[in-house]
């Protein structure tokens, strides 16, 4: 589901439309400053996995034709093109304004880095999100809680201009601080212990994860297919948790 909300406070959301098949949209704009907000539900397949993408949002500035996880944490953490470049290790030459990995003229490179960074991401978030709803918080709270804690992660790295990795320990054990962090500071419906008691484990569960993500080389592969679907069952296992 797609609506435009507009930065000028004089004016509502746009209606919200629901994109064809392959993703593509038709919005009409008021003004030139708007965001792009995309909200997954239950109808909603990733095809590169093939697998249902519910409960997530992800958002684009103005100006671009394309919203992803890239341009998503752009907008979240107030990021240039270069900055979140260098923060994921992907090539300077990548616009995400633009880029689609699965265009037909895209650079197979580029489009396999891009997607699989993707991929490790809302691994992480949709983990860490399954955690904090599982433990009594809305979905909606608990997605903001979860995207809040990597975009933060990420501006941490491009001010000390070093890169997340999303397989190591360390960087996902930021993202647990930071969730902890918010939960401390109040999520409603939230129970800090019961994030808490599973949080080191969910850890080592997304590391291993995102190790299988990035070993993979290729797109279209069923292969391929089935290692990015393990996502989903992590999220559904910690969830349950």
């Amino acid at each position: 589901l797609i609506y435009i909300d507009y930065d000028d406070a004089a004016l509502g959301n746009s209606a919200t439309v629901r994109t064809g098949g392959d993703g593509s949209y038709t919005l009409s704009t008021l003004n030139d400053n708007y965001t792009i907000v995309v909200v997954t539900d239950d109808s909603t397949v990733d095809t590169s996995s093939g697998s249902v993408f519910s409960g997530v949002t992800m958002k684009a500035a103005s100006g671009g034709t394309v919203v992803s996880t890239a341009t998503t944490m752009m907008v979240e953490g107030n990021l240039t093109v270069a900055q979140l470049n260098t923060a994921l290790g992907l090539a300077t030459d990548i616009d995400h304004l633009t880029f689609n990995a699965f265009a037909a003229d895209v650079n197979a490179a580029d489009a396999l880095a891009v997607e699989k960074a993707s991929k490790q991401i809302f691994t992480v978030v949709n983990a860490f999100a399954a955690a904090v709803e599982g433990s009594g918080a809305s979905q909606l709270d608990a997605f903001k809680t979860a995207l809040k804690a990597v975009v933060d992660v990420i501006k941490v790295k491009v001010n000390a201009d070093s890169t997340l990795d999303l397989t190591d320990n360390t960087d996902l054990g930021l993202i647990k601080g930071n969730v902890s962090t918010s939960l401390t500071n109040g999520v409603t419906g939230a129970n800090l212990t019961a994030f808490t008691a599973m949080a080191d484990n969910m850890a080592i569960a997304i590391e291993n994860v995102n190790d299988k993500i990035a070993l993979v080389t290729d797109l279209t592969s069923d292969v391929t297919k089935n290692i990015f679907s393990i996502t989903n069952v992590l999220t559904d296992q910690v969830r349950m948790a």
